[in-house]
C-alpha cells in the first residue's frame, strides 16, 4: 500500500444503535405489560378470596341457623313458633308485595305517560329548531337572488357608458358592483353554518330521560303509605301487625309467640285475617280516602323531595266502623308511623328522588283507584 493512500474510514453503526435502542424500549414496554397484567390477575384473585371466604361464612351460619331450626322442631313447644314464625313472615312477605306491586304498577304506567310526553316535547323543539333555521336559510336565499339581481342589473349599464363622458359615472357604477360582490362571501359562509346547524339538530340524538319526575313519584308513594296504613290497621286484628314485624325484623330463634296452644291459635286468626283481607271489597275505596287525606296531610323537606318528612305521619287515622272513610275523631287517632318503624319495608319500596329535575311532570294522570292489588 502507497505510504500516500489513505487507510478507508469505517462507517459508523447508526442504524444497528438505533435498532438496539427500539428493542430495549420494546422490551420494556413488555415487562411494564406483564407487569400491569399480573397486578390486575392479583387484585381479582383477590376479590376471589375475599368471595370465597365470605360465601364460606356465610355456608357456616346457614348450617348453624339449620341446626337450630331443626332442634326447635323437635321441641313441641319451640317447633310451633317457628312455624307461627313463618306464617308471620308471609304475611309480611304478602303485605310487602302488595305495595311493591303498586309501586311497579303506578311507575310503570306513569313512566309511559312521561317518556311519551318528554319524546314528544323534544321532537316539537327539535320540529320547531328545524323550522325557524330552515327560513333563515331561504331569507339568506332570497337575499343572495336579490343581490344577484342588483349585480346583473349593474353589470348590463356597464356597455351603455362606454363613452369618455361616462366614465365618472361607470367608475362609480363598477365601485358599486364590487362593493356588492364583497356580500356574497358572508352570505355563502353564513348560508353554509346555518346548513350544518341544520344537520346537526335533525341528526341530534333524544337526551337522556331522567324518569318520572318529582309530583308523579309523591303520588306514587301516597298510594304506597295508604296501602302500608291499610294493612297495618287490617292486621292490627290479634295484634298480627305487630307480631309480624316482629318476625320481619328478627331471626326465627329470637321470637317466642307463646306455647304450643297458643301458636295453633294465632295461626288460625291469622288464616281467619287473611281470608277477611281477600274478601274486602271496600279495599279501593278505603285507599281513595286515606290517599286524599294523605295527599292534604304530608310535608316534604322541600319541592324536590319525593318522601315525605317522618313527623307528618307520626298519627294514623283509623277507618269508620263499617264504612269506608276515615275516623277523623281525634281520640281515635293511632300513634303508628308506618314509615318510621318501616312497616312492610315501607322505606325501602318508596321511590326516591334521583336528582333536580329541570322539568317535573304532572302526577295528574295517576288514579290511585287503578293502584288496586288482589
Amino acid at each position: 500500500m502507497s505510504p500516500f493512500k489513505k487507510a478507508p474510514v469505517e462507517e459508523p453503526q447508526a442504524p444497528q444503535a438505533e435498532i438496539s435502542h427500539h428493542s430495549l424500549v420494546q422490551l420494556f414496554q413488555e415487562r411494564n405489560n406483564l407487569k400491569r397484567k399480573l397486578e390486575e390477575a392479583e387484585a381479582e384473585r383477590a376479590v376471589l378470596r375475599a368471595d370465597v371466604a365470605d360465601l364460606g361464612k356465610r355456608a357456616e351460619e346457614a348450617t348453624r341457623q339449620l341446626a337450630g331450626l331443626e332442634k326447635m322442631l323437635m321441641d313441641p313447644e319451640k317447633g310451633q313458633n317457628a312455624i307461627l314464625y313463618y306464617r308471620m313472615r308471609a304475611v309480611w312477605d304478602l303485605c310487602r308485595n302488595q305495595i311493591r306491586n303498586i309501586a311497579e304498577d303506578l311507575s310503570g304506567r306513569q313512566d309511559q305517560v312521561e317518556r311519551k310526553r318528554y319524546t314528544e316535547a323534544f321532537e316539537q323543539q327539535r320540529a320547531s329548531q328545524v323550522k325557524d333555521t330552515q327560513r333563515l336559510i331561504e331569507i339568506l336565499d332570497r337575499d343572495r337572488q336579490a343581490l344577484t339581481e342588483e349585480v346583473a342589473r349593474m353589470e348590463a349599464q356597464i356597455p351603455e357608458l362606454r363613452r369618455f363622458w361616462h366614465k365618472k359615472k361607470r367608475e362609480r357604477l363598477m365601485e358599486e358592483i364590487e362593493e356588492a360582490m364583497t356580500k356574497f362571501g358572508p352570505i355563502d359562509k353564513r348560508r353554509m353554518e346555518l346548513v350544518k346547524k341544520l344537520d346537526g339538530i335533525k341528526k341530534a340524538p333524544l337526551p337522556t330521560y331522567l324518569g318520572i319526575g318529582v309530583p308523579a313519584r309523591r303520588a306514587i308513594n301516597v298510594a304506597m303509605i295508604a296501602m302500608a296504613q291499610y294493612l297495618y290497621l287490617h292486621f292490627s286484628e290479634h295484634e298480627i301487625a305487630t307480631m309480624a314485624r316482629s318476625a320481619g325484623t328478627k331471626p326465627v330463634m329470637e321470637v317466642n309467640f307463646g306455647g304450643a296452644n297458643e301458636c295453633l291459635k294465632i295461626g288460625a286468626q291469622i288464616w281467619e285475617v287473611v281470608q277477611k283481607l281477600r274478601a274486602d271489597t271496600l279495599r279501593p275505596d278505603k285507599l281513595k280516602h286515606r290517599a286524599e287525606f294523605l295527599r292534604q296531610k304530608l310535608t316534604y323537606v322541600s319541592d324536590q323531595d319525593s318522601v315525605p318528612e317522618l313527623s307528618s305521619l307520626d298519627y294514623m287515622l283509623p277507618f269508620a266502623p263499617n264504612a269506608a272513610t276515615l275516623d277523623d275523631t281525634f281520640t281515635r287517632t293511632l300513634p303508628v308511623n308506618v314509615l318510621r318503624q318501616n312497616y312492610w319495608d315501607l322505606e325501602t319500596l318508596l321511590l326516591k328522588t334521583p336528582g333536580k329535575a329541570d322539568e317535573p311532570a304532572s302526577g295528574n294522570d295517576i288514579g290511585f283507584g287503578s293502584g288496586h292489588v288482589d
